[in-house]
């Protein structure tokens, strides 16, 4: 049954200035426009790059789902009037919980005893939140988030604005919990932002490149030279679909951080996504109708997963992988949930007692 995908907003420019910014008292704040690019002391910590791509290339495909105590959070879509409700459901997909009525989530992470995302509602436009695993206490942290990451206690994420009933990303922040206080990163409109250490790894609004600034030194770097989408590292190697400014599939790209010498992986990878897994890559093929394929980091051994056609918004927490099915028109028809080699697969929204 067909079920209507993120995002209708519907909110006016106007009541978005009025209401949004000022929802509640001592939180959901607009960030602070002062620019203090002042970045904490980096963590001496080695870097787990393993960690770093899964997460970062999940985070690219907006992160819809979250595996956590034997729960999927995640929106799911009535099929009468198409508006997403914030869930959780069992792992069997037998038992379903709303946990927040007409409301979009997006970039979920678990946290503790928490559950933070933003979330998207239809009168008011996105809010970077928290709420306890039941979904009780959602405390509205900053209007106007449009994504966000954890490092350590503190929270990045891009802040936006709209215009024509559509957002887009104005300014990246980093917010500090313990102060409730936003300080400004970067002061130009970027996407697919990630912190690894002291880099901020992004896309440029306007040439669509991958780049890395550091927060210490605020050197900025451009690593790509034309159009790339879905920019993930793995410590040694970054990773982008090229060709898809135009069109709806392109190549995966595989290139040295230190040299820059580049590889084609496949020249058929919808724009999607994909996710990186120990020394695995799982995408949609878009030449064997945007089916669920895996092969290796060295573009070796492709096979077909699932023959679950239309595939998007893949997730995986090393242990799962998570996808939506689309319908031509762009909405959602089911969401799967499988074991990293294609067993167990289940279809999570089956309609259950």
């Amino acid at each position: 049954m067909t079920k209507k995908l993120l995002i209708p907003i519907l909110i006016i420019a106007l009541v978005l200035g009025l209401i949004s910014f000022w929802a509640l008292s001592g939180s959901g704040k607009s960030p602070d426009s002062s620019d203090d690019s002042s970045v904490p002391d980096a963590e001496e910590d080695t870097i787990d790059y393993a960690k770093v791509q899964i997460a970062m290339s999940s985070h690219n495909n907006e992160q819809l789902f979250l595996v956590s105590d034997g729960w999927i959070y995640t929106t799911d879509f009535d099929a009468e009037t198409g508006l997403g409700n914030f869930v959780r459901k069992t792992l069997d997909g037998k038992k379903t919980e709303i946990l927040e009525k007409e409301c979009d989530a997006t970039y979920l992470v678990d946290k503790g005893d928490s559950i933070y995302g933003v979330f998207w509602y239809r009168d008011e436009g996105p809010v970077l939140g928290s709420c306890a695993k039941d979904g009780s206490g959602l405390k509205r942290l900053v209007e106007g988030a449009m994504d966000l990451q954890f490092v350590g206690t503190d929270i990045y994420y891009n802040w936006g604005e709209s215009e024509d009933y559509s957002y887009y990303n104005v300014d990246y922040y980093r917010y500090d919990q313990k102060n409730d206080e936003s300080t400004l990163i970067l002061k130009q409109a970027t996407y697919d932002n990630y912190v690894v250490g002291d880099d901020v790894y992004y896309i440029d609004d306007e040439a669509g490149l991958a780049h890395v600034y550091n927060m210490i030194s605020q050197e900025d770097k451009a690593l790509t030279d034309e159009y790339s989408v879905r920019f993930t590292i793995d410590g040694t190697y970054g990773y982008y679909i090229s060709g898809v400014s135009e069109a709806e599939s392109g190549k995966l790209i595989k290139f040295d951080l230190s040299t820059g010498a580049s590889e084609v992986l496949t020249e058929s990878i919808t724009d999607q996504g994909y996710v990186i897994v120990g020394e695995q890559i799982f995408y949609a093929n878009s030449a064997d109708g945007n089916t669920l394929h895996v092969m290796t980091k060295e573009g070796k051994d492709d096979k077909q997963l699932s023959e679950d056609a239309n595939i998007a918004y893949l997730y995986s927490d090393g242990e799962y992988l998570m996808y939506y099915t689309m319908l031509e028109d762009n909405t959602v028809d089911h969401l799967y949930c499988c074991k990293l080699d294609g067993s167990d697969k289940i279809q999570v929204d089956a309609d259950t007692e």
